[in-house]
């Protein structure tokens, strides 16, 4: 798997992390998305863990959506 060394904007040093949502890391889901009573949105397609990258000098993010959570 290959990362991102440097920003495509300014070409400064990328840092990896990753972002945050109700205290648990952000995933990418497959199919548009359904509602639910209980949760609000059902979750039913394929799910990935989202890699995000942040430039140290301007901040760009970029993110990918690669790991397959099971």
């Amino acid at each position: 798997m290959t990362t991102t060394d440097k920003c495509p904007k300014c070409g400064s040093k990328m840092q990896e992390g990753f972002l945050v949502e109700h205290r648990q890391p952000l995933r990418w889901i497959a199919g548009k998305p359904k509602k639910s009573l209980v949760f609000g949105t059902k979750a039913d397609g394929e799910h990935r863990q989202i890699e995000t990258y942040r430039c140290v000098e301007c901040g760009y993010l970029e993110s990918y959506a690669r790991a397959v959570i099971r």
